[in-house]
């Protein structure tokens, strides 16, 4: 987990809303937001974060802040980045 600038603003914990995307791709194995089924409880199915399969089990990034489309964006990057080393 790496925080960048704030962890929540006046109407938003940003970090809680990274790790519902986190926790939903753990169980999923599908990118946030696209599971293709109802969210569970403490799910709530919003698009950022991606899941890539890699040899030694998946990498997971969620990020949060932005609209939906960015955070998945930023969170590719991420996922890009750390599958280099894998």
């Amino acid at each position: 987990m790496k925080v960048v600038g704030l962890l929540a603003s006046e109407s938003a914990n940003f970090l809680a809303i990274a790790y519902a995307k986190a926790s939903e791709m753990a169980t999923t194995f599908k990118n946030s937001g696209s599971s293709g089924r109802e969210p569970l409880t403490g799910e709530f199915g919003w698009m950022g974060g991606i899941v890539k399969k890699v040899d030694s089990g998946y990498i997971i990034a969620a990020f949060s802040g932005a609209t939906g489309e960015q955070d998945a964006e930023i969170s590719q990057a991420g996922v890009d980045w750390l599958s280099s080393y894998y």
